[in-house]
Protein backbone atom coordinates (compact mmCIF):
# COMPACT_ATOMS: atom_id res chain seq x y z
CA UNK A 1 0.00 0.00 0.00
CA UNK A 2 3.11 2.32 0.88
CA UNK A 3 3.36 2.94 -3.09
CA UNK A 4 -0.38 4.51 -3.21
CA UNK A 5 0.19 6.84 -0.05
CA UNK A 6 1.98 9.62 -2.46
CA UNK A 7 -1.26 9.78 -4.70
CA UNK A 8 -3.02 10.99 -1.46
CA UNK A 9 -2.04 14.11 -0.30
CA UNK A 10 -2.97 15.39 -4.03
CA UNK A 11 -6.35 13.53 -4.12
CA UNK A 12 -7.76 14.86 -0.22
CA UNK A 13 -7.30 17.88 -0.26
CA UNK A 14 -14.82 24.21 4.75
CA UNK A 15 -17.66 22.61 6.09
CA UNK A 16 -20.79 23.80 7.77
CA UNK A 17 -21.05 20.87 9.60
CA UNK A 18 -20.23 20.08 13.23
CA UNK A 19 -18.49 16.61 13.72
CA UNK A 20 -17.88 16.49 17.17
CA UNK A 21 -19.46 13.08 18.40
CA UNK A 22 -19.82 13.41 22.15
CA UNK A 23 -23.46 14.36 22.83
CA UNK A 24 -24.75 14.51 19.71
CA UNK A 25 -28.29 13.66 19.03
CA UNK A 26 -29.79 13.04 15.86
CA UNK A 27 -33.14 15.12 15.71
CA UNK A 28 -36.59 14.05 14.26
CA UNK A 29 -36.32 15.88 11.05
CA UNK A 30 -32.68 14.12 10.25
CA UNK A 31 -34.41 10.55 10.43
CA UNK A 32 -37.75 11.66 8.31
CA UNK A 33 -35.33 13.13 5.82
CA UNK A 34 -33.27 9.78 6.13
CA UNK A 35 -36.52 7.96 5.59
CA UNK A 36 -37.15 9.19 2.22
CA UNK A 37 -33.48 8.74 0.88
CA UNK A 38 -32.93 5.89 -1.57
CA UNK A 39 -29.73 5.08 1.30
CA UNK A 40 -32.37 4.69 4.32
CA UNK A 41 -31.34 1.92 6.25
CA UNK A 42 -27.39 2.83 6.27
CA UNK A 43 -28.26 6.72 6.68
CA UNK A 44 -30.38 5.55 9.82
CA UNK A 45 -28.19 2.94 11.36
CA UNK A 46 -25.20 6.20 11.26
CA UNK A 47 -27.37 8.03 12.89
CA UNK A 48 -28.15 5.50 15.42
CA UNK A 49 -24.00 5.04 15.95
CA UNK A 50 -23.19 8.99 16.22
CA UNK A 51 -21.05 8.36 12.85
CA UNK A 52 -23.28 11.02 10.36
CA UNK A 53 -24.11 14.36 11.96
CA UNK A 54 -26.18 16.80 10.96
CA UNK A 55 -26.27 20.89 9.75
CA UNK A 56 -27.45 23.22 12.58
CA UNK A 57 -30.87 23.35 11.11
CA UNK A 58 -31.59 19.24 12.32
CA UNK A 59 -31.31 18.27 8.75
CA UNK A 60 -28.69 15.60 7.27
CA UNK A 61 -28.95 16.75 3.42
CA UNK A 62 -28.13 13.43 2.09
CA UNK A 63 -27.57 14.87 -1.99
CA UNK A 64 -25.53 17.05 -0.88
CA UNK A 65 -21.88 16.85 -1.96
CA UNK A 66 -19.28 16.24 0.26
CA UNK A 67 -16.26 17.70 0.92
CA UNK A 68 -12.85 15.64 1.21
CA UNK A 69 -12.23 16.55 4.81
CA UNK A 70 -15.75 15.46 5.79
CA UNK A 71 -15.10 12.02 4.12
CA UNK A 72 -11.95 11.85 5.94
CA UNK A 73 -14.01 13.04 9.13
CA UNK A 74 -16.79 10.01 8.65
CA UNK A 75 -13.70 7.04 8.06
CA UNK A 76 -12.55 8.03 11.31
CA UNK A 77 -15.88 7.57 13.06
CA UNK A 78 -16.60 4.27 11.65
CA UNK A 79 -13.16 3.04 11.97
CA UNK A 80 -12.66 4.49 15.45
CA UNK A 81 -9.10 6.16 14.61
CA UNK A 82 -8.61 8.35 17.78
CA UNK A 83 -4.46 9.01 17.55
CA UNK A 84 -2.97 11.90 15.73
CA UNK A 85 -0.06 12.96 14.16
CA UNK A 86 1.78 16.74 13.53
CA UNK A 87 0.42 18.09 10.51
CA UNK A 88 2.37 20.57 7.99
CA UNK A 89 -0.04 20.81 5.39
CA UNK A 90 -0.38 24.75 4.17
CA UNK A 91 -3.89 24.44 4.16
CA UNK A 92 -4.86 22.94 7.56
CA UNK A 93 -4.63 24.76 10.81
CA UNK A 94 -5.07 24.57 14.46
CA UNK A 95 -7.93 26.33 14.37
CA UNK A 96 -10.43 24.53 11.57
CA UNK A 97 -12.53 21.85 12.82
CA UNK A 98 -10.75 19.44 10.64
CA UNK A 99 -7.62 19.73 11.78
CA UNK A 100 -7.86 16.75 14.51
CA UNK A 101 -9.84 14.59 11.64
CA UNK A 102 -6.72 15.10 8.87
CA UNK A 103 -4.37 14.45 11.82
CA UNK A 104 -5.73 10.92 12.54
CA UNK A 105 -6.06 9.81 9.04
CA UNK A 106 -2.35 10.90 8.93
CA UNK A 107 -1.23 8.57 12.01
CA UNK A 108 -3.17 6.23 10.18
CA UNK A 109 -1.65 5.80 6.90
CA UNK A 110 -4.35 6.06 4.73
CA UNK A 111 -3.15 10.21 4.15
CA UNK A 112 0.24 10.99 3.89
CA UNK A 113 1.76 13.64 5.72
CA UNK A 114 3.79 16.51 3.77
CA UNK A 115 3.91 20.07 3.46
CA UNK A 116 1.76 20.58 0.82
CA UNK A 117 -1.65 21.27 -0.13
CA UNK A 118 -4.67 19.27 0.83
CA UNK A 119 -7.48 21.00 -0.08
CA UNK A 120 -10.02 19.88 2.60
CA UNK A 121 -12.70 22.26 1.48
CA UNK A 122 -12.63 20.18 -1.91
CA UNK A 123 -15.71 18.20 -3.14
CA UNK A 124 -14.57 14.74 -3.36
CA UNK A 125 -15.10 12.64 -6.76
CA UNK A 126 -15.38 8.99 -7.01
CA UNK A 127 -12.77 8.04 -7.99
CA UNK A 128 -10.62 9.86 -5.05
CA UNK A 129 -13.49 8.50 -2.59
CA UNK A 130 -12.76 4.85 -3.99
CA UNK A 131 -8.78 5.36 -3.53
CA UNK A 132 -9.74 6.60 0.49
CA UNK A 133 -11.49 3.55 1.03
CA UNK A 134 -8.83 0.94 -0.66
CA UNK A 135 -6.43 3.19 1.77
CA UNK A 136 -8.28 2.76 4.68
CA UNK A 137 -8.00 -1.32 5.09
CA UNK A 138 -4.65 -1.59 3.06
CA UNK A 139 -6.27 -3.42 0.61
CA UNK A 140 -3.45 -5.14 -2.46
CA UNK A 141 -4.20 -3.14 -5.59
CA UNK A 142 -2.31 -4.42 -8.84
CA UNK A 143 -1.70 -1.74 -11.05
CA UNK A 144 -2.07 -4.16 -14.00
CA UNK A 145 -5.71 -5.03 -12.81
CA UNK A 146 -8.36 -3.30 -15.29
CA UNK A 147 -11.85 -1.88 -13.55
CA UNK A 148 -14.98 -3.57 -15.53
CA UNK A 149 -16.42 -0.09 -16.88
CA UNK A 150 -17.25 1.37 -19.70
CA UNK A 151 -14.88 4.38 -18.90
CA UNK A 152 -12.00 2.79 -17.36
CA UNK A 153 -10.15 5.35 -19.66
CA UNK A 154 -11.19 7.93 -17.62
CA UNK A 155 -9.56 6.32 -14.30
CA UNK A 156 -6.15 7.37 -13.91
CA UNK A 157 -3.65 4.92 -14.34
CA UNK A 158 -2.13 4.31 -11.30
CA UNK A 159 -5.81 4.03 -9.91
CA UNK A 160 -7.14 1.71 -11.92
CA UNK A 161 -6.24 -1.46 -9.80
CA UNK A 162 -8.10 0.40 -6.57
CA UNK A 163 -11.39 1.27 -8.20
CA UNK A 164 -10.99 -2.65 -10.14
CA UNK A 165 -10.09 -4.30 -6.44
CA UNK A 166 -13.21 -2.75 -4.68
CA UNK A 167 -15.53 -3.32 -8.28
CA UNK A 168 -14.98 -7.10 -7.41
CA UNK A 169 -15.13 -7.38 -4.14
CA UNK A 170 -18.42 -5.35 -4.53
CA UNK A 171 -17.97 -2.62 -2.21
CA UNK A 172 -18.38 -0.04 -5.43
CA UNK A 173 -21.02 -0.30 -8.24
CA UNK A 174 -20.81 1.97 -11.50
CA UNK A 175 -24.20 2.90 -12.83
CA UNK A 176 -26.95 0.81 -14.72
CA UNK A 177 -24.99 2.06 -18.42
CA UNK A 178 -21.67 0.10 -17.50
CA UNK A 179 -19.60 3.28 -16.29
CA UNK A 180 -18.08 4.78 -12.90
CA UNK A 181 -18.32 8.33 -13.99
CA UNK A 182 -14.77 8.98 -11.30
CA UNK A 183 -15.69 12.61 -11.66
CA UNK A 184 -18.63 13.08 -10.45
CA UNK A 185 -18.78 14.15 -7.29
CA UNK A 186 -20.03 12.23 -3.90
CA UNK A 187 -23.19 12.76 -1.97
CA UNK A 188 -23.46 12.09 1.68
CA UNK A 189 -25.85 9.24 1.19
CA UNK A 190 -23.06 7.62 -1.26
CA UNK A 191 -20.64 8.38 0.85
CA UNK A 192 -22.13 6.70 3.61
CA UNK A 193 -23.00 3.59 1.53
CA UNK A 194 -19.58 3.53 0.43
CA UNK A 195 -18.41 3.21 3.66
CA UNK A 196 -20.90 0.93 5.39
CA UNK A 197 -20.45 -1.47 2.35
CA UNK A 198 -16.18 -1.73 3.00
CA UNK A 199 -17.06 -2.18 6.86
CA UNK A 200 -19.30 -4.95 6.20
CA UNK A 201 -17.43 -6.65 3.55
CA UNK A 202 -15.78 -8.97 6.09
CA UNK A 203 -12.11 -7.55 4.82
CA UNK A 204 -12.11 -4.38 8.00
CA UNK A 205 -9.95 -6.02 10.92
CA UNK A 206 -8.83 -3.72 13.75
CA UNK A 207 -6.54 -3.85 16.33
CA UNK A 208 -5.57 -2.40 19.43
CA UNK A 209 -1.98 -1.79 20.60
CA UNK A 210 -2.81 0.42 23.77
CA UNK A 211 -4.65 0.10 27.11
CA UNK A 212 -7.63 1.75 26.88
CA UNK A 213 -11.69 1.41 26.76
CA UNK A 214 -13.10 1.15 23.27
CA UNK A 215 -16.70 0.98 22.11
CA UNK A 216 -19.39 2.82 21.78
CA UNK A 217 -21.46 4.18 25.05
CA UNK A 218 -24.52 4.34 23.40
CA UNK A 219 -25.12 2.12 21.14
CA UNK A 220 -23.80 -1.77 20.41
CA UNK A 221 -21.17 -1.18 17.82
CA UNK A 222 -21.06 -4.02 15.12
CA UNK A 223 -17.40 -4.98 13.89
CA UNK A 224 -17.41 -6.64 10.31
CA UNK A 225 -13.58 -8.07 10.83
CA UNK A 226 -11.45 -9.18 13.18
CA UNK A 227 -10.05 -7.62 16.38
CA UNK A 228 -6.43 -8.12 17.60
CA UNK A 229 -5.50 -6.58 21.25
CA UNK A 230 -1.85 -6.32 21.23
CA UNK A 231 -1.30 -4.37 24.95
CA UNK A 232 -2.68 -5.47 27.77
CA UNK A 233 -5.28 -3.96 30.21
CA UNK A 234 -7.87 -3.63 27.22
CA UNK A 235 -11.25 -3.05 27.90
CA UNK A 236 -13.78 -3.63 25.19
CA UNK A 237 -17.19 -2.88 25.81
CA UNK A 238 -21.00 -2.94 23.86
CA UNK A 239 -19.26 -4.40 20.72
CA UNK A 240 -20.86 -7.14 18.48
CA UNK A 241 -17.54 -8.88 16.38
CA UNK A 242 -18.16 -10.42 13.10
CA UNK A 243 -14.38 -12.13 13.01
CA UNK A 244 -12.35 -13.79 15.25
CA UNK A 245 -10.70 -11.76 18.56
CA UNK A 246 -7.64 -12.46 18.89
CA UNK A 247 -5.56 -11.51 22.54
CA UNK A 248 -2.12 -11.47 22.09
CA UNK A 249 -0.75 -8.40 24.26
CA UNK A 250 0.77 -11.09 27.24
CA UNK A 251 0.17 -10.85 30.55
CA UNK A 252 -2.42 -8.34 31.71
CA UNK A 253 -6.10 -7.78 31.79
CA UNK A 254 -8.43 -8.09 29.06
CA UNK A 255 -12.11 -7.13 29.52
CA UNK A 256 -14.98 -7.63 27.71
CA UNK A 257 -18.06 -6.20 28.54
CA UNK A 258 -21.34 -7.18 27.01
CA UNK A 259 -19.44 -8.28 24.02
CA UNK A 260 -20.58 -11.16 21.30
CA UNK A 261 -17.85 -12.83 19.35
CA UNK A 262 -19.04 -14.77 16.58
CA UNK A 263 -15.75 -16.12 15.62
CA UNK A 264 -13.05 -17.75 17.21
CA UNK A 265 -11.29 -16.21 20.47
CA UNK A 266 -8.01 -16.84 19.91
CA UNK A 267 -5.87 -16.33 23.70
CA UNK A 268 -1.91 -16.37 22.49
CA UNK A 269 1.54 -15.30 22.84
CA UNK A 270 3.96 -14.71 25.52
CA UNK A 271 2.40 -14.88 29.34
CA UNK A 272 -0.36 -15.70 31.50
CA UNK A 273 -3.38 -13.20 30.56
CA UNK A 274 -6.52 -12.86 32.20
CA UNK A 275 -9.70 -12.60 30.67
CA UNK A 276 -12.34 -11.20 32.36
CA UNK A 277 -16.06 -11.67 30.68
CA UNK A 278 -19.14 -10.03 32.25
CA UNK A 279 -22.56 -10.96 29.92
CA UNK A 280 -20.45 -11.43 27.20
CA UNK A 281 -21.33 -14.52 24.11
CA UNK A 282 -18.35 -16.50 23.26
CA UNK A 283 -18.40 -18.97 20.00
CA UNK A 284 -15.65 -20.60 20.41
CA UNK A 285 -12.55 -20.03 22.37
CA UNK A 286 -8.98 -21.32 22.20
CA UNK A 287 -6.58 -20.71 24.98
CA UNK A 288 -2.49 -21.32 24.04
CA UNK A 289 -0.41 -18.96 25.78
CA UNK A 290 2.93 -20.18 26.51
CA UNK A 291 2.06 -19.91 30.51
CA UNK A 292 -0.93 -20.33 31.87
CA UNK A 293 -4.84 -18.52 31.28
CA UNK A 294 -7.37 -17.02 33.46
CA UNK A 295 -10.44 -16.81 32.29
CA UNK A 296 -13.23 -14.99 34.87
CA UNK A 297 -16.99 -14.62 33.83
CA UNK A 298 -19.77 -12.36 35.89
CA UNK A 299 -23.09 -11.96 34.68
CA UNK A 300 -24.96 -13.85 31.84
CA UNK A 301 -22.22 -15.03 29.67
CA UNK A 302 -22.21 -17.92 27.22
CA UNK A 303 -19.47 -19.78 25.94
CA UNK A 304 -20.12 -22.67 23.16
CA UNK A 305 -16.76 -24.12 23.00
CA UNK A 306 -13.67 -23.36 25.26
CA UNK A 307 -10.53 -25.70 24.17
CA UNK A 308 -7.24 -25.00 26.27
CA UNK A 309 -3.57 -26.48 25.37
CA UNK A 310 -1.94 -24.56 27.93
CA UNK A 311 -3.01 -25.09 31.93
CA UNK A 312 -6.44 -23.11 32.54
CA UNK A 313 -7.38 -21.18 35.94
CA UNK A 314 -11.89 -20.85 34.97
CA UNK A 315 -14.30 -19.40 37.61
CA UNK A 316 -17.69 -19.18 36.53
CA UNK A 317 -20.36 -17.11 37.93
CA UNK A 318 -23.43 -18.90 38.68
CA UNK A 319 -25.11 -17.51 35.70
CA UNK A 320 -22.47 -18.57 33.32
CA UNK A 321 -22.79 -21.42 30.47
CA UNK A 322 -20.14 -23.53 28.97
CA UNK A 323 -21.61 -25.94 26.38
CA UNK A 324 -17.97 -27.95 25.63
CA UNK A 325 -14.84 -27.78 27.69
CA UNK A 326 -12.02 -29.65 26.07
CA UNK A 327 -8.69 -29.60 28.09
CA UNK A 328 -5.22 -30.35 25.94
CA UNK A 329 -3.87 -29.54 29.89
CA UNK A 330 -4.65 -29.27 33.27
CA UNK A 331 -7.54 -27.08 34.84
CA UNK A 332 -8.90 -26.10 37.71
CA UNK A 333 -12.68 -25.47 37.46
CA UNK A 334 -14.28 -23.36 39.98
CA UNK A 335 -17.70 -21.44 40.82
CA UNK A 336 -21.24 -22.28 40.30
CA UNK A 337 -21.27 -22.33 36.63
CA UNK A 338 -22.39 -25.27 34.28
CA UNK A 339 -20.33 -27.05 31.90
CA UNK A 340 -22.73 -29.26 29.70
CA UNK A 341 -19.73 -31.63 27.81
CA UNK A 342 -15.95 -31.99 29.80
CA UNK A 343 -13.51 -34.00 27.22
CA UNK A 344 -10.31 -34.61 29.40
CA UNK A 345 -7.94 -35.38 27.02
CA UNK A 346 -3.57 -36.54 27.58
CA UNK A 347 -2.12 -33.86 29.82
CA UNK A 348 -5.33 -33.10 31.48
CA UNK A 349 -5.44 -35.30 34.22
CA UNK A 350 -6.16 -34.40 38.00
CA UNK A 351 -7.85 -31.33 36.55
CA UNK A 352 -10.24 -30.39 39.10
CA UNK A 353 -13.75 -28.91 39.28
CA UNK A 354 -15.98 -27.48 41.96
CA UNK A 355 -19.30 -28.72 40.04
CA UNK A 356 -19.13 -31.17 38.51
CA UNK A 357 -20.03 -31.36 34.38
CA UNK A 358 -22.93 -32.79 33.09
CA UNK A 359 -20.98 -35.24 30.81
CA UNK A 360 -17.22 -36.03 31.10
CA UNK A 361 -15.02 -37.88 28.83
CA UNK A 362 -11.66 -38.30 26.73
CA UNK A 363 -8.83 -40.73 27.64
CA UNK A 364 -8.91 -39.13 30.99
CA UNK A 365 -12.28 -39.04 32.38
CA UNK A 366 -12.26 -41.03 35.15
CA UNK A 367 -8.45 -39.28 36.15
CA UNK A 368 -10.17 -36.02 37.87
CA UNK A 369 -11.00 -34.26 41.09
CA UNK A 370 -13.74 -32.49 42.42
CA UNK A 371 -13.25 -29.87 45.36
Amino acid sequence: MSRWKPLLPLLIGCSLLTFAVTGYAATRAAYEEADQSWAAPALKEWLDLGWLQGYLDGTIKPEQSVTRAEMISLLNRAFVLTDTAPLSFQDVTAADWFYTDISKAVKAGYIAGGEGSIKPGQILTREEAALLLASVVHLELPREKKPPFKDKESILEANRGAIATLAEKGIIKGYPDGTFRPNEPVTRASAVVMIDTLLKSGIVNRSYAAPGTYGLESAVETVYGSVTLTAPDITLRDMHIKGNLVIEGGSGDYRLLHVVVEGHTIIRGKGSPALHLTDASLHEVVAQPEEHTFVTTEGDTAITQLTADTPLTLSLSDDTAVELLVLNARADVNGGGTIGHATLNEGAEWSTFEEQPDVIDGPYKSAWIRT
